[in-house]
C-alpha cells in the first residue's frame, strides 16, 4: 500500500512538472497576447483581407524534416496577415521550458485564386535552434546553435466534389551552416477527406499525405496522417500527427513519430 501511494505521488509530481511550464507561459504571455490580438483586430478593421492563426500546445514537437524535430512538448504560434493576394505568415516554435525551437517567416503571393483552386508561391528565411555541447569549456557546457535557412516554395490546392480536397507542395531550402544540409528538397501530395460527424456537433477530420525528402542526396519517402476532432462554433481543436518512413536513407531518421496537440484558432477578418 505505501508503495502504491508513492507511485501515485510520483505520477502527480510528473504531471505537475509537465503542466507547470504551460501555466507559467500562459500566465506570462496572456496579457501580451491579448493586446497583440486586439491590435490585430484593429488592423483587420483597417483593411486586411484576412488575419488568422493559431496557438497550439503539443505533446511532442515534430518536424517532417528529421533533423529539425524537437522531440519533446512544445508550443507553436502561427499567424497569417493577407491583403490583395500578398500574405505574411510568421511561425514561432518553442519548448514548454521556453527554449526556442524554430522561427519561420514566409511571404506568399497568389498566382491564381478561384473558388475551387489556389496556386501560390512563397519565400522567406527561417532559423532553427539546436543544443550543442561546447567541449572547450571547463567540464563542457551547452549552448543553442542558431541554424539559418532561406526557403522558396510553391503550392497548389483544389477542392473536389463530395467534400474532398487535394494539394501538392514543393519546398527548396538552402542551409547556411556546415552543421545542416545545404540543399533540402521536400515534395508532398495530400488529400483531405470529408469530415465524419460523431453527433453533438463533433466532427473528425483526416488528411493523409505522402512526401519525398532529399537532404544533400540522402532521401526517403514518408507517410503522415493528420487527424482533428472539432466542434462547430468552438475555437479549440484536438489534433494528432502520425509520421512514419516508408523507405529512407536519411541520416538521423527518427522512425515512427506521433503527437497529440490542443489548438486554439482565431480569425479577426470575416
Amino acid at each position: 500500500m505505501p508503495h502504491r501511494r508513492s507511485l501515485i505521488l510520483h505520477a502527480r509530481r510528473r504531471l505537475w512538472a509537465a503542466a507547470r511550464p504551460v501555466l507559467v507561459v500562459a500566465g506570462v504571455l496572456s496579457p501580451a497576447l491579448h493586446a497583440a490580438l486586439v491590435g490585430a483586430r484593429a488592423q483587420g478593421a483597417a483593411g486586411l483581407d484576412a488575419f488568422n492563426g493559431s496557438v497550439s500546445v503539443t505533446s511532442k514537437g515534430i518536424s517532417t524534416i528529421p533533423n529539425l524535430t524537437l522531440g519533446k512538448p512544445a508550443v507553436i504560434f502561427s499567424a497569417t496577415a493577407e491583403k490583395k493576394g500578398v500574405s505574411f505568415a510568421p511561425e514561432f516554435r518553442a519548448s514548454l521550458e521556453g527554449q526556442p525551437w524554430a522561427f519561420l517567416f514566409r511571404w506568399r503571393y497568389d498566382l491564381a485564386r478561384r473558388e475551387r483552386f489556389r496556386l501560390n508561391v512563397g519565400v522567406g528565411p527561417s532559423v532553427s535552434f539546436k543544443p550543442v555541447q561546447v567541449a572547450e569549456a571547463p567540464g563542457g557546457r551547452e549552448i543553442l546553435e542558431a541554424r539559418r535557412f532561406l526557403a522558396g516554395e510553391i503550392s497548389a490546392s483544389r477542392r473536389l466534389a463530395g467534400g474532398l480536397s487535394a494539394g501538392v507542395y514543393h519546398l527548396y531550402s538552402y542551409g547556411f551552416e556546415a552543421s545542416t544540409p545545404t540543399h533540402t528538397n521536400y515534395l508532398s501530395a495530400g488529400i483531405g477527406l470529408p469530415g465524419v460527424g460523431l453527433g453533438g456537433g463533433l466532427v473528425v477530420g483526416f488528411r493523409p499525405q505522402l512526401y519525398y525528402l532529399n537532404l544533400d542526396g540522402s532521401d526517403g519517402i514518408y507517410a503522415t496522417l493528420h487527424t482533428t476532432l472539432s466542434k462547430g462554433g468552438v475555437p479549440m481543436t484536438l489534433a494528432s500527427l502520425v509520421n512514419t518512413p516508408v523507405q529512407s536513407s536519411v541520416a538521423g531518421d527518427l522512425g515512427f513519430l506521433w503527437n497529440v496537440s490542443l489548438v486554439y484558432s482565431f480569425n479577426f477578418v470575416d
